[in-house]
């Protein structure tokens, strides 16, 4: 009975090898990695994610079929052996908070159909404090210094970019709903010691906490739009907490700053802002050489 259970663990433990083999001969396909996937490096039509919980990475291509994991330095080295084409010109997407890339694949999409090479990062929002997920998507966009870098931000990712260093070579920036300002609903949830509810990133964003307080606006040329809907129950159900225009999660009054070239106003709610034509209209004309 024992050597009966013994050579079934062989088995499995032999075809556990062949698996993994054959998967270093065959691109594999992903869901693109959410939450537990942060992208450390973009090329051309490839990406380098690294795992938030055992720290080994992949390498992606477009489509989200994985060619090849190891180490960070293993991938690195693969990915230059690809050989990667990039364009001078190249739009980086920044998801919200909670969100993953899946959120901006139709604004990735129409962009991809004019002609632009984008990259649509995925970061692990829930899982890390805004300045580490900063730096992380920073020290990624650093690795272009010759491009023409553009980056396109929904929600959180917004307040993300703005921890940029102003050596980040980014020429221009359209920040979608951010909560430049705070966020109304974290006020709400801090007022009750439930903000952390939101996760280590989220529970920075109320309207007094350091990190709201001290952010330098953005070092390029860049643009706001926000969601502008009455107040109450047309923005149901936290529309209700609001006594002013919002797209539901964010209060449009707290999407400006001040040094903005312009700011947008659209009838569309938080989640879907980044697909609504006329907000992609206004990025249009924004990126337009």
């Amino acid at each position: 009975m024992i050597s009966l259970i013994r050579l079934r663990s062989i088995r499995l433990f032999l075809l556990f090898i062949f698996i993994i083999n054959m998967q270093g001969l065959a691109a594999v396909p992903t869901l693109g990695g959410v939450q537990f996937w942060n992208d450390i490096s973009v090329a051309g039509d490839y990406k380098i994610q690294k795992n938030v919980i055992t720290g080994h990475c992949r390498i992606l291509e477009d489509n989200y079929l994985r060619l090849h994991w190891g180490s960070e330095k293993f991938c690195r080295k693969k990915l230059s052996l690809l050989k990667p084409l990039s364009k001078q010109k190249q739009i980086f997407l920044i998801h919200g908070l909670g969100r993953s890339h899946h959120s901006m694949a139709k604004l990735e999409d129409k962009l991809v159909a004019q002609g632009h090479q984008v990259h649509n990062l995925e970061y692990s929002s829930m899982l890390n404090k805004t300045e580490t997920l900063a730096l992380r998507i920073e020290k990624l966009i650093k690795e272009h210094p010759d491009s023409l870098n553009i980056v396109i931000t929904h929600s959180f990712g917004g307040i993300l970019f703005r921890q940029f260093e102003p050596q980040t070579p980014i020429h221009k920036a359209a920040l979608l709903a951010a909560p430049n300002r705070g966020s109304t609903i974290c006020d709400k949830l801090k007022s009750v010691h439930l903000n952390f509810l939101l996760g280590p990133a989220g529970s920075q964003l109320y309207s007094s906490s350091p990190l709201i307080k001290t952010l330098p606006e953005p070092h390029c040329e860049f643009i706001t739009i926000a969601g502008d809907r009455p107040a109450k129950l047309s923005n149901w159900p936290l529309g209700v907490f609001f006594d002013e225009n919002s797209d539901g999660i964010v209060c449009e009054s707290r999407t400006k700053l001040k040094n903005a070239q312009s700011h947008h106003k659209v009838d569309a709610s938080h989640t879907f802002i980044m697909n609504h034509n006329q907000s992609i209209h206004i990025i249009n004309s924004f990126i337009k050489p």
